[in-house]
């Protein structure tokens, strides 16, 4: 069968690349190297603000050939310097969840996440969320996949994820769906001042399938203003009146977008691999730009440094960065201009995996995973 020599390939590259990188990676490789997964026991992954959001699903939702496939790395995209001759960029936040983390952990507001969790009104957070080795975590931070550093993070929405603020009935939002986890971030300056990074792998869980009829906005970073200096998508973006036919072009897609959510960069949602994505952001520019890979490969700079048009300087342009489930459904009503309140949600699950959740300064260069670290796009 085709689909199985795709997969026969894909276990003999996964092997030969991390045969090859292990056999480089020096012995004092720090210890925050995250966890290699395997390419078919790999299962897939809104919006943010200052503290980290880690789950934020929002529900409004090609193959790993791809993963084969290296992005173009030409002089007319960006300028890179020498992979692997810089020293290890400091990680200004780690949110990838430690071993012994459990959904109790989670609900007492325990480090790394924030004493605040976007979820349905009276839930838990862990109804929505759960950690675990399965599927193993993203392979570039980690030398050896029986020894991850890290759990997956799995999010997921249902018919209950309507979150009340205030716990105040009458602010429901009927519109999405919505469980986001946040950075608990003891720091903000040093997360958003000088060139930091954000990375963050996500992957589908195919026991919870994504409508990509809808839009799902996974990670975001959030201002006061309710405006995001960058977010990741999926699914068919949100509009009045909706998309036709649905699910609409691109639906497939992750999307990159800056604050005017132009669209930086898109690559397609592959099925059973992680897709591993990196936002490097200068906070004095404002600009941004972009790293990714799939699957095992380490990552690479995939465009030029693009202006964040309308981003703040200074405070009014730092927030609380998110990561997890908003979803907005094109088929709300009457009431459309306030879908927070008034949208249509069908009772489904919808779930995403989540691993390598990180913020690092960028000073010294850019992670790259298995030991490589890069210049910052220039």
């Amino acid at each position: 069968m085709i689909f199985d020599r795709i997969t026969q390939l894909g276990d003999e590259a996964e092997k030969k690349a991390i045969g090859i990188r292990l056999t480089e990676i020096p012995n004092d490789v720090p210890h925050y190297l995250l966890a290699t997964c395997a390419y078919k026991n790999s299962y897939v992954s809104s919006r943010l603000s200052i503290p980290i959001l880690f789950h934020s699903l929002r529900r409004s939702l090609h193959h790993c050939l791809n993963m084969f496939i290296s992005y173009p790395s030409t002089a007319a995209y960006f300028a890179l310097g020498a992979i692997g001759a810089l020293a290890a960029p400091t990680i200004v936040y780690d949110g990838r969840a430690p071993l012994n983390y459990t959904g109790a952990s989670l609900d007492s507001s325990a480090p790394p996440y924030s004493v605040f969790v976007v979820r349905g009104g009276g839930k838990n957070p862990s109804d929505f969320v759960s950690f675990s080795k399965t599927p193993s975590p993203t392979s570039l931070w980690s030398p050896n996949s029986k020894d991850p550093i890290e759990q997956t993070v799995a999010v997921k929405v249902d018919n209950s994820s309507v979150f009340v603020p205030g716990d105040n009935p009458a602010n429901s939002q009927f519109g999405f769906r919505r469980t986001e986890i946040l950075a608990q971030n003891k720091d903000t300056t040093s997360m958003e001042s000088g060139t930091t990074v954000f990375h963050l792998s996500v992957m589908k869980d195919p026991s919870k399938p994504l409508n990509t009829s809808h839009e799902y906005q996974f990670s975001f970073l959030e201002t006061s203003d309710g405006n995001h200096v960058f977010s990741m998508s999926t699914g068919t973006p949100f509009s009045v009146p909706a998309a036709s036919p649905l699910p609409g072009a691109g639906a497939g897609n992750i999307r990159i977008l800056s604050r005017s959510n132009k669209a930086l960069f898109t690559v397609p949602f592959a099925d059973n691999c992680w897709t591993n994505l990196a936002i490097q952001v200068n906070w004095d520019g404002p600009t941004l730009a972009v790293f990714s890979s799939q699957g095992a490969r380490p990552l690479k700079a995939v465009t030029a440094v693009e202006p964040n048009d309308g981003q703040p300087l200074g405070s009014a342009g730092r927030g609380e960065f998110h990561f997890g489930f908003p979803i907005a459904d094109p088929k709300d009503g009457s009431n459309a201009n306030d879908t927070p309140h008034f949208g249509i949600q069908e009772g489904s699950t919808d779930g995403l995996f989540f691993s390598g959740v990180f913020v690092e300064d960028a000073t010294t260069g850019v992670s790259a995973g298995f030991g490589e670290v890069l210049d910052m796009i220039v």
